[in-house]
C-alpha cells in the first residue's frame, strides 16, 4: 500500500488502518486454529494471508488491465519528458543561501494522465501491469504451496520443490518483462500525444529502459530453496523405505 498526502498524521493514520486491518485478519485466523487445539497455528495464519494476497490480485488485475486496454483516462507515472526549470533554479548555478533552499529543479519524470491511445501502447502498458500483478503474487502463491503441504504432514512433497522452481523463472521473466513493457508503452503514449500544448516544442519521446538486479537475486534464492526441498523429497524417501 501506498498514499500520497501533504498532511503527513493523516498519511500515517491510513498506513496505520491498513496493517491493523492485516493483524486483525491475522489474529482472528490465530485464534481460530488455537480454539481448534491446532498446533500449526503459524502454519495457518501464513496460508490464509498468502491466499489472500493472491485472491487480492487475482481480483484487482483484470479492472486494472480493462481501464488500460479499454477505458480513459490511463494514468502513467515516470513519464520520460523534461520540463523546463523554472528561472533562477537552474542545476549548477548556485546561489548565496542562508538556510535550507532548493538549489536546482529537475523534471525529467512526471506522472499524467492519457485519453485516446491506440492500441499498442496501451498492449504493452497492460503486459507490464499484468507481469507486475504476476510478480507480486508469485512468491505469495508458493509460500501457500509450502504451507498447504506443511499442514498436511508432507513438507518435501515434489509439489514444493517444482513450485518453488517455476516462482523462480516467474520472478525473473516478470521482473525483466514488467519494466521493459511499461517503459516502453510510455515511451510509445507519449510520442503519440507529442507536440504538448504548455511544453517546450523541443521535447522529444525517450525510452527509459531498466533491468534491475533484484529478480535475478530473487530468483536464485527461490532456485536454491527448490534444491534444498528436493534434496529434502529425497531424504523423507530414504527415511520412508527404512521404516
Amino acid at each position: 500500500m501506498s498514499t500520497s498526502t501533504s498532511d503527513l498524521a493523516q498519511g500515517l493514520w491510513s498506513i496505520g488502518i491498513y496493517l491493523l486491518v492485516v493483524a486483525a485478519i491475522a489474529g482472528v485466523v490465530f485464534w481460530v486454529a488455537r480454539r481448534r487445539g491446532s498446533r500449526t497455528a503459524v502454519i495457518s495464519v501464513t496460508l490464509s494471508i498468502a491466499g489472500m494476497w493472491v485472491a487480492l490480485f487475482v481480483i484487482a488485475a483484470p479492472f486494472a488491465l480493462s481501464q488500460t486496454l479499454g477505458g480513459d483516462p490511463v494514468w502513467l507515472q515516470n513519464l520520460p519528458i523534461a520540463l523546463d526549470s523554472p528561472e533562477g533554479l537552474s542545476c549548477g548555478m548556485p546561489g548565496a543561501v542562508t538556510g535550507p533552499a532548493l538549489e536546482c529543479i529537475s523534471g525529467s519524470m512526471v506522472s499524467g494522465s492519457f485519453v485516446g491511445l491506440t492500441v499498442g501502447p496501451r498492449l504493452l502498458i497492460a503486459a507490464g501491469q499484468l507481469c507486475a500483478a504476476v510478480l507480486s503474487a508469485a512468491p505469495a502463491a508458493a509460500i501457500g504451496v509450502i504451507c498447504f503441504q506443511l499442514l498436511r504432514g508432507e513438507p518435501f512433497a515434489r509439489v514444493a520443490s517444482r513450485t518453488l522452481f517455476v516462482s523462480a523463472i516467474v520472478v525473473l521473466v516478470a521482473g525483466i518483462a514488467a519494466d521493459l513493457t511499461t517503459a516502453i508503452g510510455t515511451g510509445l503514449a507519449v510520442a503519440e500525444v507529442l507536440p504538448i500544448d504548455g511544453l517546450s516544442s523541443s521535447i522529444e519521446p525517450r525510452f527509459t529502459l531498466t533491468v534491475q538486479l533484484w529478480p535475478f537475486g530473487a530468483a536464485l534464492a527461490l532456485a536454491a530453496l527448490a534444491g534444498v526441498f528436493r534434496y529434502g523429497e529425497r531424504l523423507q524417501r530414504d527415511t520412508a523405505g527404512l521404516v
